[in-house]
């Protein structure tokens, strides 16, 4: 039994990671940061936008599998180097999330933390709407049992199912910003948890 839990957890673990190495180069194949700094004023210069992303880790000029390498390089000497990159402004994450190591920070005026509040709310309410979708599609497929709407269900689900949830959330973010590009104005907002000014019941 332990064998089997054992061989269970290490065939999880690097299904875990091929699929994290693909959503990484998915994101760096169709995001482009090099867009948050151009049209900036005072304009930034070409050699300094460069620099920046460089440090970041996602220029664009490099290819996507270097940049994929010393993105797992960091990740992998994250835990005693700390360091996990930086964010738009150059900043280290791991002073974002933690703060600085020079400065206490009470429990819960980490950033970390806020960050989870948020994860916790898309968690309940994804669940939420995965099982009123999920039981509405079971009903429909079992009613048509064996044609082709109950064939593309079941494909369906199971690609779902299948997909980790960081990679459906960086394909769907691909998705919002195609379509944003599509119609030439913001449409979909998935940066930031809240919207300075925002008023209304929707607000959590």
């Amino acid at each position: 039994m332990t064998k089997y839990i054992l061989r269970r957890f290490v065939n999880y673990a690097i299904l875990t990671g091929l699929a994290t190495v693909f959503a990484y180069i998915a994101a760096s194949s169709f995001f482009r940061p090099r867009n948050r700094y151009l049209g900036r004023n005072p304009p930034l210069d070409e050699a300094s936008i460069d620099a920046i992303l460089s440090a970041q880790g996602v220029n664009d000029k490099d290819p996507v599998l270097l940049r994929t390498w010393w993105w797992i390089e960091n990740f992998v000497t994250a835990p005693f180097t700390e360091k996990l990159g930086t964010d738009s402004s150059n900043q280290s994450v791991v002073v974002q999330m933690l703060g600085d190591p020079g400065v206490w920070l009470k429990f819960w005026e980490q950033e970390w933390l806020g960050r989870s509040g948020v994860s916790l709310r898309l968690l309940i309410i994804g669940s939420l709407l995965a099982a009123l979708v999920g039981v509405a599609a079971g009903v429909w497929g079992a009613v048509r049992q064996y044609k082709a709407s109950d064939q593309i269900i079941s494909y369906s689900s199971f690609i779902l199912i299948s997909t980790p949830t960081f990679v459906g959330g960086v394909l769907l973010m691909i998705i919002a910003t195609k379509l944003n590009n599509a119609l030439g104005f913001q449409l979909i907002t998935f940066t930031k948890a809240y919207t300075p000014g925002l008023e209304g019941f929707w607000t959590v």
